[in-house]
């Protein structure tokens, strides 16, 4: 068999063209959405604007920043290349993104496959305008593809705030509400020392941060003004997250004469906190009234020892318990509605517990007496017993309970009217809304309190009358 001779030159323009085919073949067998599109196309952008919520202003000593995910969508079958991506402000603006794990001003060159998408992280950090008005921050962002150009507004709301990180407060202090207030790494009000927090303050607690208060606490809201506390985390899926920060917590050399009235209390791990060794006397070492605690990891209230007075106080969605009185002490609720229904989380704890002693971690026992006042009261819940009674005999143990609605299979506790085991049926239950409903048992079940005349208004400010048709629990009804 004779074979055709091929020339070196003839060689080279076989191989040429074997490789033309196969480059051919093989561009033909590439997805489409490998192929790079020479045409501009419309981007789809998960957000035409980019809006963040509140955000502090910077200090020296905190930094805070705020991030935000924007999604830019190829709707092409064809795969992109995005000349850029960048701030209309460039390298002085407040805003700082990410694209494609890439940091700065302007990130360049960069693909999207077809129909698929580029993730960009965009960051801002604003500096104090030293002022107490909110105020706007914007920018936008550019993105370049074949000469064409899509914008998409950045917009955030500015706040400057009064930073304190693990600060002591000097002593006499009062908080405005001209600037919210934020705590990181926690606060102490000094033994000796008063800390005022006026009608519409902000506070806001960083991460596992305590307000701490070895002196006195003197919280003055009201009805329509009242007092915030929560969490630093301000977007909307964490407006009802527990446990966000620590608590309120008062110390054993804490002064006899701390308020808290008209505040809500959010999202903590124990609302309240109060330790103090019983000074053998029933006055109380702390008043809390007209006040919302809701959503806490631990206890709504917890009292070590505590002579303590509460009116028109709220409690609910908390893990442990509404209320903690342990080793003994003189707590009287007056028009108080504390109850669990757990919609945040499974719980296995009644909504009351009340106990004349205390382990310790060395096993030693704590116990004083107690004493239990609860008038015109709701202490409920969604468990079948929500009252959990712990008597050692080495102590008193005083129950006066009179007028109160009670979830309890205690049938010791069926009298004075009291109402056992009748749904208070209250407004909407899983907001912590407990004001009344029209059929609801406590209305006009509750009986005259003399003497008091913090009873004489509710929780949202409405008068009571002063006869045997008032409500009980913390809201009066008014058609």
């Amino acid at each position: 068999m004779r074979y055709a001779k091929l020339y070196p030159r003839q060689y080279l323009t076989l191989l040429i063209s074997s490789l033309l085919l196969l480059s051919l073949i093989l561009y033909r067998c590439r997805p489409k959405e490998e192929i790079f599109t020479d045409s501009p196309i419309e981007l789809r952008f998960s957000d035409d604007t980019v809006l963040f919520d509140t955000v502090f202003s910077g200090s020296p000593t905190v930094v805070r920043n705020v991030t935000k995910r924007l999604y830019i969508y190829n709707t092409s079958v064809n795969a992109l290349r995005l000349a850029m991506v960048r701030l209309g402000g460039g390298t002085g603006s407040a805003y700082k993104i990410t694209v494609d794990g890439i940091n700065g001003a302007a990130v360049s060159d960069l693909e999207i496959l077809g129909k698929d998408s580029l993730l960009v992280l965009i960051t801002v950090f604003i500096l104090p305008a030293n002022q107490n008005l909110p105020f706007i921050v914007t920018d936008s962002l550019i993105v370049e593809h074949l000469g064409r150009s899509q914008q998409v507004q950045l917009v955030s709301w500015g706040q400057d705030a009064l930073f304190l990180n693990g600060e002591v407060i000097g002593c006499d202090t009062t908080w405005a509400p001209n600037r919210p207030v934020v705590i990181y790494n926690s606060a102490l009000v000094d033994s000796a020392c008063s800390l005022t927090i006026l009608p519409g303050t902000q506070v806001y607690m960083h991460n596992g941060s305590n307000l701490f208060v070895a002196g006195t606490l003197l919280v003055q809201g009201e009805a329509e003004n009242k007092v915030h506390f929560r969490g630093t985390r301000l977007e909307q899926r964490f407006i009802n997250v527990p446990g966000q920060w620590g608590g309120i917590i008062f110390l054993e050399m804490a002064t006899s004469n701390s308020v808290v009235d008209h505040a809500i209390i959010r999202n903590a791990t124990n609302g309240i906190r109060f330790g103090k060794p019983d000074d053998g006397n029933d006055d109380p070492d702390l008043l809390i009234s007209n006040t919302l605690i809701r959503n806490c990891t631990g206890s709504g209230l917890l009292f070590i020892s505590t002579d303590v007075d509460l009116i028109n106080t709220v409690v609910g969605n908390c893990q442990i318990s509404t209320i903690s009185v342990l080793a003994g002490g003189a707590v009287r609720l007056f028009h108080c509605s504390l109850a669990d229904f757990a919609s945040l989380f499974q719980r296995e704890d009644p909504s009351l517990v009340l106990s004349n002693n205390l382990v310790l971690a060395d096993n030693s026992v704590l116990r004083a007496g107690l004493n239990l006042t609860a008038i015109n009261s709701i202490l409920y819940g969604s468990e079948e017993e929500e009252l959990l009674l712990s008597n050692d005999p080495g102590a008193a143990f005083v129950l006066d309970i009179r007028a109160s609605i009670l979830r309890t299979q205690l049938n010791t506790l069926n009298i004075n009217g009291n109402k056992i085991n009748q749904n208070p049926k209250f407004k909407n239950q899983a907001e912590v809304d407990y004001q009344l409903d029209t059929l609801s048992p406590a209305r006009n079940a509750g009986i005259p309190i003399l003497g008091l005349p913090a009873v004489l208004i509710d929780f949202k400010g409405i008068s009571r009358p002063q006869a045997d048709t008032v409500d009980i629990g913390a809201f009066e009804r008014v058609e």
